[in-house]
């Protein structure tokens, strides 16, 4: 198949064109994670202007199309931008601890898919994506990193197969999806890894914490991220894929 990835505009002639297609695919623009309806979250390095390399971010604009989805919330001191962070060339967010990134309102509870880019760059313990444990019905959802771990999940109760990784600093792509009637899955770079055993009653609770699991200081790792992507239903398999490999494909992971 033939895939235009980069172009700013196509035209023929005077005439410029919104899509283009081969036979009934679309090949450009490229897929961006706001084409599939649902998208709460979306944070995404490569897109901040206008903040030099390791200078302070005064916002970090949530690209979702969820109305009213809630802006991200600094708390601590402000992340940084590191202009160079992933194969040399790729921004990244990076927080330091205390330093953490939290939303309030995403309206994003027990049906979800995610999918983010991210690591810690530290030996500092704590959660890259989790839940907010201290709002009403205290969720316990966590995926990805966990203490001094990677490659885990807890949704209510550990996923399983729960098999002890020592966290490293490399980076990850991991996804997951959830829903009242399915149980929780997590994928790391599209191939499952562990899933649960019954569907959940708690999920996000409309918040989540890139750093931490409460609204105290506690578990707030070293993070930093390249892109993270929210959505407020389960996607399709084939609708998950598509994220999975856009964020491949842009990460080079």
């Amino acid at each position: 198949m033939t895939n235009l990835i980069i172009a700013d505009k196509i035209a023929i002639g005077a005439n410029q064109a919104s899509a283009v297609y081969v036979g009934s695919t679309k090949v450009w623009p490229p897929f961006k994670p706001t084409d599939l309806s649902g998208c709460a979250v979306w944070l995404d390095a490569a897109t901040i202007t206008g903040v030099a390399n390791g200078g302070s971010l005064s916002s970090w604009t949530n690209k979702g199309n969820v109305s009213s989805p809630g802006a991200a919330i600094f708390d601590g001191s402000a992340p940084t931008l590191r202009t160079n962070a992933l194969n040399t060339i790729m921004p990244c967010v990076r927080t330091v601890s205390p330093s953490r990134i939290r939303f309030t309102a995403t309206q994003v509870d027990v049906d979800y898919t995610f999918a983010y880019v991210a690591r810690k760059w530290s030996a500092v313990v704590g959660r890259i994506f989790s839940s907010n444990w201290s709002i009403a019905g205290n969720p316990n959802t966590l995926y990805g990193f966990w203490g001094d771990r990677f490659d885990c999940a807890h949704v209510e109760a550990w996923l399983t197969p729960d098999v002890v990784v020592t966290a490293t600093t490399a980076w990850k792509l991991y996804s997951g999806d959830a829903s009242s009637s399915t149980v929780p899955r997590m994928f790391t770079n599209g191939t499952l890894l562990m899933s649960g055993s019954a569907p959940i009653a708690k999920g996000f609770g409309s918040n989540l914490l890139l750093g931490g699991w409460s609204n105290d200081a506690l578990e707030i790792p070293d993070g930093e991220y390249a892109e993270v992507v929210q959505y407020n239903r389960k996607l399709t398999d084939v609708e998950r894929q598509k994220v999975e490999q856009y964020l491949r494909i842009k990460w080079n992971m």
